[in-house]
């Protein structure tokens, strides 16, 4: 406490001055030196003091400490005032120093043993210098300073609250802030009124509230954190409360939060919070940042604990193929975390087992890392034995994440034989006797090994029912029928390539119509060799043929000859034969009758498995020619003079009667070789001639030659059109130069 006695400017009662002053002006009297009304009036408050502090019991001290003659006397007190703060101890409080609302001034009560003992005191209302007046409920008057003591004094007992900081520093440099409470009060004897006052200074600091909080409950990760705050204990608090959120690496609270949320108003509460993203124990802190009452506070970094746990996610998974399947078909897993953190990250092991408990691991699908929780997929994995499979997938878990199992029996696989394709390639068909051969190969299967078996169907078995013709099983890939089968027989053969099967693969079939190849006839050749290959008139003509290239050919050869008129064999034959078997040669033959080239053909008429076959027209020509001998001309037998030469025939012989045909109606042989004219009756006359020239000399044909060729000549001539060129064709035969014995 800091009281200080001050007194007036006004001078105390001098004797040598030999006055008083009062209140009512100057008041002359005798006295001796140095006597004079005075005393104090001095406020005591705690020190220091806080905002927001009530019903603070403090003192007013009146006490009379008059000197001289004055100390005998007892002494009245009136006007008692308080300033309780001030920026300074002049008085009254004025300008600058006005530092009103800091307290409330409450009523006071005499203190017992005191010179006011039961009195009370009113407090007024604050004038416009703060100063309040304190009325007592009677007359106060204080003892003689001599002897004093507690009867010349007046202690009133009052409290006070503190509202508010001072605004006004009164000691700048003392820490904290300080302002000082004035008393005041008149003192008279009766004679002399004295206005007497005191001060007293007080630090008064800031509110200190508390600070409580309550966090929300902890969880798993990526529970959203909150955090409230009430502030107790302080006066009115207002302004900002920080919160600030620690992560669990930092459980000191010294490095930079995680999350901060500053709320300007009660009640104090963190909006929307923060989703935590680490497993572990989190801390919050709440600041409040005081105001002009209040001082700051904090909550302290251990004071709000909060546990996060791991996430527990789970794991699914899916194959990238149901099944069943076959083997030699690949599968992948793809795997799916629920729950996880959204940066989760760790590994997930995929791993296939071939029984129901997924204890007996078959092999691993690849161990995946974890980027974000997404999980990427497992390796592919080749099926090459059937059964049935379990596939796994297990999650590492992280520092954020609990490892994680997916249910066995939730992804069974099974894997049937693989189901290959057959795919044969024959060889091509041909004629009878051409080798067939065939291939076979695998597609689809799983490694496929085991046994092609290959069947040749004859075309007589169409359905591949009855027992095949060849059969010859390969033992490994490339799968080939060797060394093939000699086709025996014309038409559709068939063949089929049976896989058997093996332990990773089932069996199948290339089928009955898959492979169709047709065997055609063969087609020999035929060679021909005539029989003389030249002659004259008159010679027998025969051939022979021997067939080659064929499949054991038999059946027919025709022979046919052409004469000579018939270069291009489209006309009848004058000679035909067949032999039905080898060594094929025409029998009997045909005596030439004409000069000329004639022309043998030989047909093969061709059999189940051969194709018919011909030498062709130009193949045997047959040159015969006219044998040199005695001729005389149609002109020469025509004369009467000669009709002596004939022999055999007369000049008046019926010429249809010699030669049995109506080629000359009712005429003789002179008649005849005595018309004029080309085609049939020039060939008449040369006929005739060629007739007379036979008997009568050594002219190489004989009469019966001569009349077999007319006959035929004449019966093969065209029934219509031009016929000259006909016959004209045919005059040769019966030609020949003039070569006449006769007379």
């Amino acid at each position: 406490m800091d009281n200080i006695l001050r007194r007036s400017g006004l001078a105390v009662a001098k004797a040598a001055a030999g006055v008083a002053i009062s209140g009512a002006g100057l008041l002359l009297f005798a006295a001796p030196a140095f006597a004079g009304v005075t005393g104090s009036v001095v406020p005591d408050y705690p020190d220091p003091l806080a905002v927001g502090a009530t019903a603070v019991p403090v003192t007013l001290t009146i006490t009379n400490s008059s000197t001289g003659v004055n100390d005998s006397h007892t002494i009245t007190v009136t006007n008692i005032k308080h300033t309780p703060s001030c920026g300074d101890t002049t008085q009254p409080c004025a300008g600058a120093n006005i530092d009103t609302g800091v307290f409330t001034v409450h009523n006071g009560t005499g203190r017992t043993g005191t010179a006011c003992a039961g009195m009370s005191f009113t407090a007024g209302a604050p004038d416009g210098s703060g100063a309040v007046a304190f009325a007592p409920s009677g007359t106060l008057t204080l003892g003689p300073a001599n002897p004093g003591g507690l009867a010349a004094k007046c202690i009133i007992d009052f409290t006070v609250d503190v509202l508010k900081s001072p605004t006004v520093d009164a000691d700048g440099a003392t820490t904290g802030i300080q302002t000082d409470q004035l008393g005041a009060a008149s003192f008279t004897d009766g004679a002399l009124t004295v206005p007497e006052t005191g001060a007293n200074v007080v630090t008064v600091n800031k509110a200190a509230p508390s600070i409580a909080t309550v966090q929300s409950a902890g969880g798993a990760i990526e529970t959203v954190l909150n955090d409230t705050a009430t502030l107790t204990d302080g006066l009115n608090p207002t302004g900002n409360v920080t919160f600030k959120l620690y992560p669990p690496s930092d459980a000191t609270c010294s490095l930079a939060p995680a999350y901060t949320d500053v709320d300007a108003s009660a009640p104090y509460a963190t909006s929307p919070g923060f989703a935590s993203n680490t497993a572990g124990v989190w801390h919050w802190t709440a600041d409040y940042a005081g105001d002009a009452n209040n001082l700051a506070t904090s909550s302290g970094c251990t004071a709000e604990p909060v546990t996060i746990t791991k996430a527990t996610p789970s794991i699914a998974t899916l194959l990238s193929n149901l099944g069943p399947i076959n083997t030699g078909t690949s599968v992948h897993d793809s795997a799916t975390l629920t729950g996880a953190t959204a940066g989760a990250g760790g590994s997930v092991a995929y791993v296939i087992y071939t029984d129901a408990a997924c204890s007996v691991a078959l092999q691993g699908a690849g161990v995946k890392t974890v980027t974000s929780h997404i999980v990427p997929n497992s390796d592919d994995v080749l099926f090459s034995t059937p059964g049935t499979y379990n596939w796994q997938a297990v999650y590492s878990g992280d520092a954020d994440n609990e490892a994680a199992t997916s249910t066995c029996q939730t992804e069974t696989l099974v894997v049937n034989k693989a189901a290959p394709s057959i795919a044969t390639v024959q060889s091509a068909g041909g004629p009878i006797g051409t080798v067939l051969t065939d291939t076979a190969t695998l597609t689809g299967g799983s490694s496929s090994t085991g046994n092609v078996t290959f069947k040749l169907f004859a075309p007589s078995d169409a359905t591949c029912s009855l027992a095949p013709a060849y059969t010859v099983v390969d033992g490994s890939a490339p799968y080939a029928a060797t060394p093939g089968f000699a086709s025996n027989a014309v038409g559709v053969w068939h063949w089929t390539a049976d896989y058997a099967g093996d332990a990773n693969n089932v069996a199948t079939s290339s089928g009955c119509t898959a492979e169709p190849v047709t065997i055609t006839k063969a087609s020999p050749t035929i060679s021909t060799t005539p029989t003389p290959a030249s002659g004259t008139v008159g010679v027998v003509l025969n051939d022979t043929a021997t067939l080659s290239g064929g499949s054991s050919p038999t059946g027919n050869v025709t022979f046919k000859l052409y004469p000579p008129s018939d270069l291009s064999c489209s006309g009848a034959p004058v000679f035909t034969d067949t032999d039905p078997s080898a060594a094929y040669a025409s029998a009997v033959g045909y005596m030439s009758i004409v000069p000329g080239t004639y022309h043998w053909t030989a047909d093969y008429a061709g059999d189940a498995n051969n194709n018919a076959a011909s030498s062709g027209c130009q193949a045997e020509p047959v040159v015969i020619t006219q044998p040199v001998g005695q001729y005389c001309s149609p002109g020469y037998w025509k004369q009467p003079q000669h009709f002596d030469s004939y022999v055999t025939y007369h000049p008046t012989d019926l010429f249809n009667t010699v030669f049995g045909v109506n080629a000359f109606p009712g005429k003789t042989l002179v008649q005849v070789l005595s018309t004029g004219g080309g085609g049939l009756t020039a060939y008449g006359r040369a006929t005739v001639g060629a007739l007379l020239n036979s008997t009568s000399m050594s002219s190489g044909l004989t009469a019966a030659q001569v009349i077999a060729k007319f006959v035929a000549t004449y019966n093969g001539a065209p029934s219509s059109g031009n016929t000259n060129g006909y016959y004209g064709s045919a005059n040769p035969e019966f030609t020949a130069p003039e070569n006449c014995p006769l007379n």
